[in-house]
């Protein structure tokens, strides 16, 4: 089983938070052993690591790393014989077959006890403004029920620097709608939609291979913005152009003026281009990224 059969086209919910409850007596807990487990379920990525970490009502845990970022643990050793499989959010955007994941865990005497997925928007479609204003028009009442809510970061400033979120909370649901942008690198209009649910006596396993109804469930009129697909591509592009976004800016500070006269004086942009590589400070930009440097300040 995979997390959705497009993972391109459309716009589509992706997991980002999961944890399982396993019996302990089937798993393999040497490093190696949990080294492979990882690697196999974070196959998009070629260098995981495990160490050795501290875990809450654990003796031992093994954590899972792997492109620079946590991508889960292993905690076990408990007098109950139950261990705790974990995947974070970067490694669940690691994850290329969720079959993978859903194969080993059948195997372990499963138990959910929470599942994270989300959406995310990045042409302004959900606004946090917007979402507090359903909210209390109570479009995420479930069954009667009006579920509380809170606010963090500088709502009501005019000068926000930093992302606002929002909390729906329902007791074993909550919604979390922030601006992922704003935490990413600057882009207000990007805003995620989190639904993250609990349950000691355990979620129904196939949520997370098909994270779409899931989502669908608790987020009221936004529901209708989902397609079939998965949007993990699209917001690895969206990193992309956010990283390149910012060393361009660099760019642009250390040598747009030098740009601006070499394109003055006739060079062309190829010549100006073959000048830049290598020659400015800091970080080496490659040469679609000095086309976007030349290219700005040559309009």
């Amino acid at each position: 089983m995979e997390q959705g059969r497009n993972w391109i086209r459309g716009r589509g919910a992706h997991v980002d938070t999961i944890r399982v409850s396993v019996d302990e007596s089937r798993c393999r807990v040497g490093q190696d052993d949990v080294r492979k487990l990882f690697a196999d379920h974070c196959s998009s990525l070629d260098d995981v690591t495990v160490a050795s970490v501290g875990a809450k009502h654990y003796p031992r845990a093994i954590q899972a790393s792997g492109g620079g970022y946590r991508l889960g643990r292993l905690a076990f050793g408990a007098a109950h014989g139950r261990a705790l499989y974990e995947l974070m959010g970067r490694g669940c955007e690691a994850v290329r077959h969720w079959g993978n994941v859903y194969s080993f865990l059948q195997g372990v005497r499963p138990k959910l006890t929470r599942l994270d997925s989300c959406v995310d928007f990045f042409e302004g479609e959900v606004t946090l403004d917007g979402a507090l204003g359903l909210f209390k028009a109570g479009a995420f009442d479930r069954r009667g029920f009006h579920p509380r809510h809170s606010m963090v970061g500088p709502w009501g400033e005019v000068d926000q620097r930093e992302g606002r979120t929002l909390y729906v909370e329902g007791g074993a649901w909550k919604l979390c709608i922030y601006e992922k942008g704003m935490k990413e690198g600057g882009l207000r209009d990007w805003v995620r939609v989190e639904v993250r649910t609990f349950s000691e006596a355990g979620l129904d396993l196939s949520a997370m291979v098909f994270p779409n109804d899931h989502w669908r469930a608790y987020v009221g009129p936004w529901a209708k913005f989902v397609e079939e697909g998965v949007a993990v591509v699209r917001l690895k592009a969206q990193r992309r152009s956010l990283a390149l976004l910012r060393r361009v800016e660099y760019a642009a500070k250390a040598a747009g003026g030098l740009v601006a006269c070499l394109l003055a004086n006739g060079l062309t942009t190829g010549q100006v281009c073959r000048l830049l590589a290598g020659e400015l400070p800091g970080e080496r930009l490659d040469a679609f990224e000095l086309r976007a440097v030349v290219d700005r300040f040559g309009s």
